[in-house]
Order: C-alpha cells, then sequence, then structure tokens
C-alpha cells in the first residue's frame, strides 16, 4: 500500500550505538555499519530529494519512480531519470538502495492489459531484465509487492496459481533470481496486525525459501495497521516471521495522529520492530509535511520544525546503544587461535556416545545445519526432540569447529531462535537467551533458558552469524563440522 497516485547511532541512524543528532557520522561508516549486520533507518524519496535527508536517514526507496508504470507508461519506452537519480544520490553517500519494485498488480502499466499471455511474460521478463542490467550494484530488490492483496493482470501468463498455489510468484523471483543482483525481498502488508494473514504469508516465503529464491521479508506497517494494533500482537507476528531464518526489513512505516497521538504511536511501538532481533533494517513512507501519502503521518514541517515524534525517536536511538537484544559479542579468549579443534573431543562427530552414564537414553536432540561461509559465518540450525523424555535445552551444547589463519577477535550473534511447536504454545522466541563463547578452535552454542521441547513436537529453528570484530574478512577459513552434546555427552 503505498499509492501516491491513490494514491539495519547519528546521521542516518543506525545502529551499533550511532545516534541521529545535528552530527553526522561519515556516510562511509554508515553504510559499513549496515552492512555489517547492523540496522539501517531509511526512507522514501518523492518527487526530488530533500537537502535534509541525510541528516535524518541512511537507506534510500524511491516512493513512485521505480515502480513499472512510473518507468514504461508507454510500450518499449523507458524513462529511468528518477530513478538514476535517487540510485546515484544513494551510491554517492554509501546509503543502501532499495528498487521498489518489479511486480505488482496495483501500478502496472495500463497497455499490459490488452497484450497475449505470451506478450505479457516476454514484457515482464524484459522489464526484470533492464532491472538487473541497469543497477547491476542494487543492495535490495522488492520482487513481489502485495501478493495477497493486489495480484496483476497478468498472473497467468507466468505461471497463474499452479501446483503450489503461488506459482506466479515463484517464477517472478526465479527470474528475479537469474537477472538481478542484491538481495531479494517480497513486501505485504496488513502483516504486523493479522495473524492469519501472517500465517499465509509465511506459506509463500517457505515455497520460496525452499527454493533458494527469497533473501528477507518486507511487512509494510502503515498506520492503519499500526495507530490500532496490539504490541502483543505486533510481537507474534514478528516471531512468526524470524522463524523462518530469513531477516526482517519493515518497509513502509508510518503512524498518524495529532503531535502527542503521534509522539505515543512512536513511543509505544517503534521500539517493538527496531529492537526485535530479526529485524534488520526499517523504512519510512515519507517525513516531510504535505509529502507524505496520508495526512498527518510527516514527521518535519514544512517551516523545518521536527514534530515531537521525530524528536523523540532522535533521542531514542542516541540512548539506545544497543539497538537489538541479541547477546553482546563476545571477544575470542585468546589471541592466536588454534588451527584445529582439540584433540578431545575430536572435531569429527564421534559414531557413538561415550562410555559414560548417558542421561541421554531417553532426551535425545536431533541436529542439522546449513552453513554459509564468506566474509563471515552464517549457518542455520535446525533442532528436534527425537527421544522419549523431553529435551531440557538447558542442558545442550553445540560446537561447531573451524580453522582460520587471522588472529583477530571476534563476535557471535544469535539473529533468530524460535520454537515452532505443533502443541501449544506454538511458538517460543528463545532468541535472547542463546549464547556464543569463542574457544580454542571452536565456538560454543549453547541456551540459558528453562524451557524443554517434549519428543516430536516441533523444531527449534536458530540462526547464528559470526565475525571478526572490525568486520574485515576472515582468511583461509575452513569449516571442520560440529559436535552435539547432551548433559555433557557427547551425542553427534
Amino acid at each position: 500500500m503505498k499509492l501516491m497516485k491513490l494514491s539495519k547511532k547519528c546521521t542516518a541512524l543506525l545502529v551499533a550505538g550511532l545516534m541521529m543528532a545535528a552530527t553526522i557520522i561519515p556516510k562511509q561508516d554508515a553504510y559499513a555499519s549496515m552492512t555489517s549486520g547492523s540496522k539501517f533507518l531509511g526512507n522514501v524519496i518523492g518527487n526530488s530529494i530533500p537537502s535534509d535527508f541525510g541528516t535524518y536517514w541512511n537507506q534510500v526507496t524511491p516512493e513512485n519512480a521505480s515502480k513499472w508504470d512510473a518507468v514504461e507508461g508507454t510500450r518499449d519506452s523507458m524513462n529511468w531519470t528518477a530513478v538514476d537519480s535517487y540510485f546515484n544520490y544513494a551510491k554517492q553517500n554509501n546509503y543502501p538502495f532499495k528498487f521498489h519494485t518489479l511486480v505488482w498488480g496495483s501500478q502496472e502499466p495500463n497497455w499490459i492489459k490488452n497484450l497475449s499471455k505470451a506478450e505479457q511474460q516476454e514484457e515482464v521478463l524484459e522489464w526484470i531484465k533492464a532491472v538487473g542490467s541497469r543497477y547491476s550494484t542494487v543492495d535490495i530488490i522488492d520482487v513481489v509487492n502485495e501478493p495477497l492483496h493486489a495480484k496483476p493482470s497478468y498472473k497467468d501468463a507466468i505461471g497463474g496459481d499452479g501446483e503450489t498455489g503461488w506459482d506466479w510468484v515463484i517464477w517472478s523471483f526465479t527470474q528475479a533470481r537469474k537477472y538481478c543482483q542484491g538481495k531479494l525481498l517480497i513486501n505485504e502488508y496488513g502483516i504486523i496486525s493479522d495473524t492469519n494473514a501472517t500465517n499465509q504469508y509465511i506459506q509463500i516465503i517457505n515455497l520460496l525459501k525452499e527454493r533458494n529464491l527469497v533473501d528477507g521479508i518486507g511487512i509494510q506497517c502503515h498506520e492503519f495497521n499500526m495507530n490500532y494494533v496490539s504490541v502483543s500482537t505486533m510481537k507474534t507476528n514478528l516471531d512468526k516471521l524470524a522463524a523462518t531464518g530469513l531477516p526482517i526489513y519493515v518497509s513502509e512505516l508510518d503512524m498518524s495522529g495529532d503531535d502527542s497521538t503521534q509522539l505515543a504511536l512512536y513511543k509505544e511501538k517503534f521500539p517493538v520492530l527496531w529492537e526485535h532481533s530479526g529485524v534488520k533494517g526499517i523504512t519510512l513512507w515519507g517525513y516531510i509535511e504535505g509529502q507524505t501519502w496520508k495526512s498527518n503521518t510527516h514527521l518535519r514541517n514544512t517551516s523545518g520544525t521536527e514534530r515531537p515524534a521525530l524528536q523523540w525517536l532522535k533521542s531514542y536511538l542516541k540512548d539506545s546503544l544497543t539497538p537489538t537484544p541479541t547477546p553482546t559479542p563476545t571477544p575470542t579468549p585468546t589471541p592466536t587461535p588454534t588451527p584445529t579443534p582439540t584433540p578431545t573431543p575430536t572435531p569429527t562427530p564421534t559414531p557413538t556416545p561415550t562410555p559414560t552414564p548417558t542421561p541421554t537414553e531417553g532426551a535425545i536432540p536431533k541436529v542439522s545445519v546449513t552453513t554459509q561461509l564468506g566474509s563471515s559465518v552464517n549457518q542455520q540450525y535446525t533442532i528436534t526432540s527425537v527421544g522419549s523424555q523431553n529435551l531440557d535445552l538447558s542442558k545442550l551444547t553445540i560446537r561447531y569447529y573451524y580453522t582460520k589463519t587471522s588472529t583477530k577477535s571476534q563476535s557471535f550473534w544469535c539473529d533468530n531462535a524460535g520454537l515452532q511447536l505443533n502443541v501449544s504454545p506454538w511458538y517460543v522466541n528463545l532468541a535472547s537467551g542463546v549464547k556464543g563463547t569463542f574457544k580454542d578452535g571452536y565456538l560454543e552454542i549453547t541456551f540459558d533458558t528453562t524451557y524443554s521441547m517434549a519428543p516430536n513436537s516441533g523444531s527449534l529453528n536458530l540462526g547464528i552469524r559470526l565475525a571478526q570484530s572490525d568486520w574485515s574478512a576472515y582468511e583461509n577459513l575452513v569449516d571442520k563440522g560440529y559436535e552435539v552434546y547432551y548433559n555433557g555427552t557427547l551425542v553427534k
């Protein structure tokens, strides 16, 4: 929802102790913080770039300029002028740029409705290729916008419902993955306030995720939802989304009211979004009076004065030294890591438990992991209880072994940790209880929680990252596998 026709702590309000105030952090530092896993706080650019944009925001989304009908209102006649301007502005200032959007039924060119299905598919593919070619260094792309509410007229030309019910969405992401760079997002409204919509959204997300087609989840948080949703409902839906293991991006945030009402809304609800460990960036949908799509959602008056909500937002981010409740990054205890795991236990999982009395005979954890190695290490763990007794997570330990040549200190983050259960309470957020400690040659992951998983009751889905504390790339990084312990006994 964002029709103007209907219409990631300084400058740029970022995490890692940044502040939004008169002082502006170096833009290069701001972008480095965002790309290293910190949150950004961005905004849209409408008809022109505001002179004070960089005073408040450090991420750019075109409000309308990059929608298909705005670029190609006449068939085969592309007007990139405004998009180029905003894209170049973002790149010159090291702000992440999001292209909004590729496939969306509400603002598609009128001429495409009259074409044959074959021609429609050809034109959609031509559009996606053109975006990918022109903006090869784009950071984020909204591939499909509002699939639940605004399906395109050409849906049947690009797969229709198909066997999955969402083949047209899968087709769109498949083409975007093939021809575009940057993180691929899906985007939808009504999610933050509607658990049923969230569940349906997650079904689509999982279809894309299992095909490795989606990199993040976009949720619009407009005033018609945010003004009325409860904090508890917000947290429930954010936790559900985070349990997918994908980062969440609040893509279109605004809240409306007179000064006192808007201030109260921001105080109550903005921290719920900003402090959630799964949320990696927030983009507001306008901030200047007379230039927002809904009245009384602006944060700055035409006179240049800041409304109380903006004043509070600056203060909140200034005082929030740690914007997410994830554990404090843990420094490496010794400057020189050993090249291989300590000899006992060996880094290669042993086929049988040690002969000591085994408390795992009744409670047995089953763990699988997907690891991505690059400048940092990203892992997704799935943990289930497959024994005959409840699995006490406080007794569970995972050791991840790896080697590297660098002697620099390291940091650990838990991006998400959620129990997805098939029995009540259905979902439990455990992110704040996940601890990571660097040992000689391995990372040890433990769980500070009293929760026990009943056998075959669901799974604990865990997303963690480790990186060198100065954000430089690991040198000669080698994955050596992992071991699982329960109550001190090796089980894998």
